[in-house]
């Protein structure tokens, strides 16, 4: 029982962990049968909601999707160990993106109230679902609602006895989230963007 923590990793361009757009969400397990939550369904559930709602049932992008017993870091220093479960979707397929990669949609999320300490936000890639010539100054609405269901989703998943959850390591504690939204601007993670490959130069006179 207590805090779980589930890292999805989309692939774009390659399979490699350095091409992957991380999310990292957390959930508060209560009381179950035999004292332990299972990681392996937590695991696959989650795979399952970027798999048919964030992509809208494709399969174009790995997702692979890592359960931790985080409840160790609520203790000071505490760090999770191994993952308990690994759960994967699409195994092998990494697309070229397209796009930049750092482009996204932001899901922002509160627990109660929308305060520091209690707010929070994951960065859904837009590679994953919108195709380049779909790309203009603003988000689709359609794109926004897909956003909104995956927060719906994820207060769904694991059943009755599981909540969505935000961690505020400064207090070492979990809130359970009850707010969510996505606006119309596309947002960037500029630590998904791809190493340079090339370097154009030019020199200029003193």
């Amino acid at each position: 029982m207590g805090l779980v923590k589930l890292q999805v990793n989309v692939q774009g361009d390659s399979v490699l962990p350095r091409d992957a757009a991380i999310n990292t969400l957390y959930f508060d397990v209560g009381s179950v049968v035999g004292g332990t939550p299972d990681y392996a369904a937590l695991a696959n559930d989650m795979g399952g909601i970027y798999s048919s709602v964030w992509q809208n049932g494709g399969n174009d992008n790995q997702i692979t999707v890592r359960a931790y017993d985080a409840e160790v870091l609520k203790t000071v220093g505490g760090k999770t160990g191994p993952p308990d479960a690994v759960h994967i979707r699409n195994a092998g397929n990494a697309p070229a993106a397209g796009k930049p990669r750092e482009v996204a949609l932001c899901l922002s999320y509160y627990a109660s109230v929308n305060q520091p300490g209690k707010r929070g936000r994951i960065y859904l890639p837009a590679f994953a679902i919108v195709a380049s010539s779909q790309m203009a100054g603003r988000p689709a609405s359609d794109w926004l609602i897909r956003a909104t269901q995956m927060a719906t989703a994820f207060g769904n998943l694991g059943g009755a006895n599981v909540e969505w959850h935000l961690f505020s390591p400064k207090v070492r504690q979990s809130f359970k989230i009850t707010n969510a939204w996505c606006d119309n601007e596309w947002d960037t993670q500029r630590s998904r963007g791809l190493k340079p490959t090339t370097r154009d130069t030019v020199t200029l006179d003193g």
